[in-house]
């Protein structure tokens, strides 16, 4: 693919971004609406398409792919993590400063994430990238419930909270890939269409939030709403 087509990719995806603005703004979706599809998407849509995805022909010779894959994504977030350590040296007296070692060490991996290697690089890419994030579906809800939560007394950690529908996916998807086995017609054509409205869901949810914030805050106030929320975060 070359420079013109994903240029033309990303278009779409901001073009999409910008509906979701205005279907905000015009009050056809609220607060409440917003979050329910959000919920939608990372519940249904997004682990649709990851299995979707992982519908493919085995090949013993992925197996080594995936294995680097897996060290890769272990390594960079060991980078990360090893960086955000360093934060508490520049912000020592900060209270938020767990909240910002999250941001430093998790991306949007997944709700924006996927939508957009679906659109740059294919459904193909998919597979990969469900992989890659592996290490982030695990860390995300130890080390990063961990920094979120620091000084909450009230919070104690759970093994169910590692088990979510994207990880619940992931491994679905690659026992059938492992074993090679193809979900019937009746099945995989629902699971194909519920995970092909991801993509334009995802952007219309990230133009809704959008719209509920203020541009020029995020330049004016240097912390961001990301402190003036802190106490609302909940994992």
């Amino acid at each position: 693919m070359n420079f013109g087509n994903i240029f033309i990719q990303v278009a779409v995806l901001f073009i999409l971004i910008l509906v979701g603005y205005m279907i905000r703004k015009k009050g056809l979706l609220d607060e409440h609406c917003t979050s329910m599809i959000s919920s939608l998407v990372m519940s249904i849509f997004l682990p649709s398409m990851i299995i979707s995805s992982m519908q493919i022909e085995y090949n013993p010779n992925m197996a080594k792919k995936i294995f680097m894959l897996i060290l890769i994504s272990i390594f960079t977030y060991s980078v990360s993590i090893l960086f955000s350590y360093f934060l508490k040296f520049i912000f020592k007296s900060e209270k938020n400063l767990g909240v910002y070692q999250y941001a430093i060490i998790f991306s949007n991996v997944a709700f924006m994430g996927y939508p957009v290697i679906e659109a740059v690089l294919g459904k193909e890419a998919i597979f990969y990238t469900a992989i890659f994030n592996l290490p982030f579906n695990v860390l995300a809800y130890t080390v990063g419930t961990y920094l979120l939560c620091k000084g909450n007394e009230e919070y104690s950690f759970s093994l169910k909270s590692l088990v979510s529908p994207i990880i619940l996916s992931i491994f679905i998807g690659l026992i059938l890939f492992v074993f090679n086995i193809r979900l019937p017609e009746f099945l995989n054509k629902p699971i194909e269409l519920l995970g092909s409205v991801t993509t334009p869901i995802s952007m219309l949810v990230i133009g809704s939030l959008l719209a509920n914030s203020s541009a020029l805050e995020c330049f004016s106030n240097k912390k961001g709403s990301l402190s003036n929320n802190v106490d609302e975060v909940n994992i």
